[in-house]
């Protein structure tokens, strides 16, 4: 019976690990098989600890003079991830609850509404913290695409349609998709299970204590 309720525990403990992604950003080309290493223009890290945590995300935009300018650029989780054709096959952005766009602190956003990074000497380096998008779940964001858009997101506060979709972001810089890059994800990891995992862990010890 001990045996039991270690291997119960040890099996809740295991759905609720870190789990991390990666996507790799490339320059856009709407052309179909042009996309090559040379086109690599940033890497963008997740980071979860568990269901309940905030995403961390460490995003790096190297050093472009000719391609990236200096100023503030709308950052956002799209769709689809897919970057074959050019960075517009990623459609729009990830909006699962199909709410109106907002900024990443707003009461109403979509899921992958990240907001603004601030670009200068053409490059950028920075983490944003996100408490809505998720590497777990029902809608979690792996397998969507990553966008850098041209101009600034006006966090849907530009009082026109564009806004409320797009935020006037403008066209798409750099994209990505995002991947696995930790073990964890195939492992008791729905939340489903970690509960269960955790009532049976629990009826157990009182059942056994009584």
């Amino acid at each position: 019976m001990k045996l039991l309720i270690t291997v119960l525990a040890l099996c809740t403990c295991r759905a609720a690990e870190e789990r991390t992604a990666m996507a790799v950003l490339y320059k856009n080309s709407e052309q179909k098989g042009q996309t090559t290493s040379l086109d690599l223009v940033g890497i963008v890290q997740f980071t979860q600890a568990g269901p309940a945590a905030k995403l961390m995300v460490n995003i790096n935009v190297f050093t472009d003079a000719e391609y990236f300018a200096d100023g503030l650029h709308g950052f956002h989780i799209h769709q689809m991830g897919n970057v074959y054709g050019g960075c517009t096959q990623t459609l729009g952005h990830y909006n699962p609850l199909d709410v109106l766009h907002g900024g990443p602190d707003s009461a109403v956003r979509h899921t992958g509404d990240f907001g603004n990074i601030e670009i200068k000497n053409h490059a950028f380096t920075g983490e944003h913290t996100d408490s809505q998008a998720s590497l777990y779940g029902q809608y979690s964001i792996i397998g969507r695409g990553v966008v850098l858009h041209e101009t600034q997101d006006d966090l849907g506060k530009g009082g026109d349609l564009g806004s409320q979709k797009t935020g006037n972001a403008g066209s798409r810089l750099a994209c990505g998709v995002i991947g696995i890059s930790s073990e964890g994800y195939d492992n008791a990891s729905s939340s489903v299970v970690s509960s269960l995992g955790l009532l049976l862990t629990t009826t157990l010890l009182r059942f056994l204590f009584q």
